[in-house]
């Protein structure tokens, strides 16, 4: 069922409902379930984290806990950085660490960045919470030690694609230098390192509003490493250019859609879906003027 809001209303556990009903008592917040308390206005919010965070060792039942915390995954929740970092530092199964680590990184702020570094001097690098490491780079940490640890990890062969892409969004030219030695980079390693100082043309966009003004002809979902070629034969299905000018593929971002190639009426757009999908449609488009 949805709301009126357009969320989808799913079966509330009775252990989520306990703590729904702890909320009402003692913050006097209202909620259908513990997913919506980021969408109250930050008073509430606040007063609502009070409690969980008051709550979280003891009343709170195991089986809601990992959801509970996720309640923390919010700017507005950086006064409980360090209490989020603890409770990352014992998650563990496939998805607790990685998604409480999304937690920290909305509430780190460069005033954490000494405190955290001395945390993570007692973990071994392949378990450091990746994605607040750019940051702390960008504060007040020791260059020296950090790169040598960062190298070192990089070097044991231990990290996944995640890790690789946190790590190479450091701004350093020792790790850039090791990530350019390496063949095959994936593309979102190679988007994530420092761009060189040059930039590029401005590439032209279509905003939605223009987009919506067009027809749709066809569309289609299209790996990026074979997207130039793709578009050429689909082309020709449709019945247009079989070459459409080159592009960088790097430039089609999600929810900005690359104007490719137009004659009077025709459009051929990009966006992007994910890390290595790109979504390619074939307009109709009159009333269109870029």
């Amino acid at each position: 069922m949805r709301t009126g809001d357009n969320r989808i209303m799913y079966p509330v556990p009775d252990s989520e409902l306990e703590v729904v009903a702890l909320l009402k008592q003692r913050a006097n917040v209202v909620v259908a379930n513990l997913s919506w308390l980021t969408s109250l206005p930050t008073p509430d919010y606040r007063r609502a984290l009070a409690v969980l965070d008051a709550a979280m060792d003891h009343e709170i039942p195991e089986p809601v806990k990992f959801i509970a915390k996720l309640c923390f995954s919010d700017r507005r929740a950086a006064a409980y950085y360090r209490r989020i970092f603890a409770w990352w530092s014992v998650a563990s199964g496939d998805t607790e660490p990685l998604s409480l680590e999304g937690a920290l990184c909305r509430t780190f702020s460069k005033a954490q960045s000494q405190w955290t570094w001395q945390q993570l001097q007692s973990i071994p690098p392949h378990l450091w919470p990746l994605s607040i490491i750019p940051r702390m780079w960008r504060a007040n940490v020791p260059h020296d030690p950090l790169r040598h640890q960062l190298l070192s990890l990089l070097r044991s062969g231990q990290c996944n694609l995640h890790m690789l892409v946190e790590i190479a969004r450091i701004d350093d030219p020792p790790i850039t230098a090791w990530f350019l030695a390496q063949p095959n980079l994936p593309r979102p390693v190679l988007r994530a390192l420092p761009q060189p100082a040059p930039i590029k043309p401005k590439l032209p966009y279509l905003s939605s509003r223009q987009l919506a003004a067009a027809q749709e002809l066809f569309s289609a979902d299209l790996d990026e490493d074979n997207a130039i070629g793709a578009i050429a034969e689909l082309s020709i299905q449709v019945g247009w250019p079989a070459t459409p000018p080159a592009f960088d593929v790097d430039a089609v971002k999600p929810h900005r859609h690359l104007l490719l190639w137009r004659d009077h009426d025709h459009l051929l757009t990009a966006t992007r879906e994910d890390a290595t999908t790109l979504i390619i449609r074939w307009l109709i488009a009159n009333a269109i003027h870029p």
